[in-house]
């Protein structure tokens, strides 16, 4: 039986050639990003200094692109319905519009709890992430999303 941080140095090796190009093209694009792990360092790093900022611009302006279109401000980017040839027989009118009524409730609950939320940051963040290193980790606990850089898990 391993402690954890045994284990946890044990699959870091198996991180590292990942977490390597990772930092490589965070470098190259925003610096704070991605960083080794500082612990292992002695705490300090000089992060460089890019003398242009196209790789910055465009990290971010692509994050932005791709967080409008999974969670839209503002507008429902999901619906809820029934398939009809799931109902098994005709519905009532009545019935339909009552439902779909219901259903819209339900959707304008979700998109203001949404908007409550901090989760448009986490994904955001988690998004500038895939796209400098490829890789991110977000937990949906009981207190919303976490977002769980390269370098913080294994």
């Amino acid at each position: 039986m391993y402690k954890a941080s045994e284990r946890y140095s044990q699959l870091s090796s198996g991180r590292s050639q990942f977490l390597d190009t990772a930092v490589e093209c965070s470098e190259l694009t925003l610096p704070y990003l991605v960083q080794h792990d500082l612990r292992q360092k002695g705490g300090k790093v000089q992060l460089t200094q890019p003398w242009q900022s196209v790789g910055a611009k465009a990290v971010v302006t692509l994050a932005a692109k791709l967080m409008l279109a999974l969670l839209p401000p503002q507008t429902s980017f999901f619906k809820l319905q029934v398939r009809d040839d799931k109902l098994g027989e005709e519905m009532d009118p009545a019935m339909r519009s009552e439902l779909d009524l219901s259903f819209s409730k339900i959707e304008r609950m979700i998109l203001d709890y949404i908007a409550a939320q901090n989760d448009r940051v986490v994904v955001h963040q988690a998004l500038k992430h895939l796209i400098v290193s490829g890789n991110a980790l977000i937990f949906m606990g009981k207190d919303g999303l976490k977002h769980f850089p390269l370098q913080r898990y294994v």
